[in-house]
């Protein structure tokens, strides 16, 4: 069974030409997309003055979005991982799409400049990680990390020489 599509007409929001569907719930047909929908919806809401404002700071998986509408790297809700703001800052221009910011030291959450490699895309950076993944193998065949009890760690000789280095008993 297909669908009844009714004659072409613009955009409530955006102007743009489309055919709608034909359905007979309220508000059906005036939008060309959902994003012009929900655009509408929330036209002069003010976020600052809602209730749940994080003051344009949210967490996804392991690292913060900062609020930055007009930015080009932008998600539809206006928001941009921080690492990426930070790597833009170093580097003195906006980050392409095609770009992947990595943390050296594998910390997400570490926004230092000097934790932060932009890599041109991301073959580049999964041919990083493979590098990295053969470095850990080849400190394990040297006895430098060892696998013990369901986990790899720091080989305990070593540990102890560490924490010798360290002053600690």
């Amino acid at each position: 069974m297909g669908h009844t599509y009714l004659e072409s007409r613009p955009c409530a929001k955006c102007g743009k030409s489309f055919s709608p569907r034909k359905d007979n719930r309220p508000n059906r047909g005036r939008f060309c997309s959902v994003f012009c929908a929900k655009s509408h919806q929330f036209a002069g809401v003010v976020l600052e003055k809602h209730p749940s404002w994080t003051g344009g700071r949210r967490r996804h998986r392991n690292h913060m979005l900062v609020r930055s509408p007009g930015h080009p790297g932008a998600d539809c809700h206006g928001y941009v991982a921080e690492y990426r703001l930070v790597a833009e800052k170093t580097h003195g221009r906006y980050l392409t799409r095609e770009e992947v910011v990595h943390h050296i030291n594998g910390d997400e959450t570490d926004l230092d400049p000097d934790n932060l490699l932009v890599m041109e895309n991301n073959t580049v950076h999964t041919r990083l990680h493979s590098q990295l993944q053969g470095v850990s193998y080849d400190l394990i065949r040297m006895g430098v990390i060892e696998f013990a009890d369901g986990e790899y760690r720091v080989a305990g000789r070593i540990q102890a020489w560490l924490d010798k280095q360290d002053g600690r008993p």
